[in-house]
């Protein structure tokens, strides 16, 4: 069995290629580029500690090609010497200060210097004593001056660092509500003190949740649940969906330990089609007792000596005060109206 395999190329690629590659190692500035470059390879030079880990020729040729390619500002030098420096830095090699008898300073933040051989493990204000337990090789970069740390990239004095309290790191001054209750309220008071505690409760009207990432006390939002038609249903959050079985469905219902138990049910029945179902009752459960409501019937039903009512032209009312939503008093209304439409407040 015999394979024949033909490549064919095209003369114009060959000749482009060709063309590209004479273009590369034509360099009009090459004596000054190797100059430049044989700063690597100097034995008495800067990077002279490293040769004994790491050779500096196919280091010194890279340089020597991008100065050519790219030509030979500092900026290309300062990055063709990095690359080898950071590669004498996973060697564990400790250079002398290369950067500033060559113009390849590093910029800084405030309170900062640079370091061609820092520690990988950065101090911070959640963790002062991070450099002293590290064993990562040195890497180049910006550091914090002695008597500051880094809180969200920036370095300040250690006597103006925060707090930590669960391993979460709070800043100087912050104040932070704790379980899921809100029932405590820390602060940081200094740094490396314990946050100090105390007794918290939500104001009224005012429920605790985490918004944003951040446990708080915020206002209690009220909506509309709109029940109507064959029935058709409109949530709290503007969602619409419609349903025509006959059974018995909550349309409300707590799941959270911590509020008084609250239960709305609609029973819906068939009349005449099993392509419509009809509102016929609604059975309330406000902290074990019970409140229904028939297709038709008015009533008003007192609890805790509060009534709440609210009228609306051809409508029905069935008003009471109790414990929804939170722990203290709050108001919930009830329009059934006639042609068995329903709206929950």
């Amino acid at each position: 069995m015999l394979l024949w395999l033909e490549l064919r190329l095209d003369p114009v690629l060959i000749c482009s290629c060709r063309k590209d590659f004479i273009g590369a190692e034509l360099c009009h500035e090459e004596p000054k580029v190797k100059q430049l470059c044989a700063v690597l390879s100097n034995r008495s030079g800067p990077f002279a500690e490293c040769h004994w880990h790491e050779k500096p020729d196919p280091f010194v040729q890279s340089c020597v090609y991008d100065l050519c390619q790219y030509g030979s500002g500092n900026r290309m030098l300062c990055a063709a010497l990095e690359a080898y420096a950071e590669l004498c830095a996973l060697r564990r090699v400790r250079l002398p200060d290369w950067r500033t008898g060559l113009g390849c300073n590093v910029a800084c933040p405030p309170n900062s210097y640079y370091d061609f051989c820092g520690t990988p493990c950065k101090v911070t204000c959640a963790n002062l004593n991070t450099s002293i337990t590290c064993t990562r090789p040195c890497i180049a970069g910006c550091f914090c001056q002695k008597g500051y740390a880094l809180e969200d990239g920036i370095c300040i004095p250690r006597d103006h660092c925060g707090c930590v309290l669960n391993g979460q790191y709070y800043p100087l001054g912050a104040e932070v509500l704790l379980t899921d209750t809100c029932s405590q309220k820390c602060t940081c008071q200094g740094p490396g003190l314990a946050m100090e505690c105390r007794p918290h409760v939500c104001g009224p009207r005012e429920v605790c949740r985490v918004q944003g990432g951040a446990r708080g006390c915020y206002p209690i939002k009220y909506g509309t649940m709109w029940l109507y038609g064959d029935p058709h249903l409109r949530t709290f959050d503007g969602a619409i969906f419609s349903f025509r079985g006959a059974c018995r469905v909550a349309l409300i219902q707590t799941c959270n330990t911590h509020l008084t138990p609250f239960a709305i049910w609609l029973k819906t029945e068939h009349q005449h089609s099993t392509v419509a179902s009809w509102a016929t009752q609604v059975d309330v459960d406000v902290g074990g007792q019970r409140f229904s409501l028939l297709a038709g019937q008015h009533k008003t039903v007192q609890e805790m000596a509060k009534v709440s009512q609210r009228s609306a032209p051809g409508a029905e009312t069935l008003g009471f005060s109790g414990g929804y939503g939170s722990r203290r008093r709050a108001d919930l209304t009830f329009l059934v109206l006639r042609d068995r439409h329903m709206a929950v407040a």
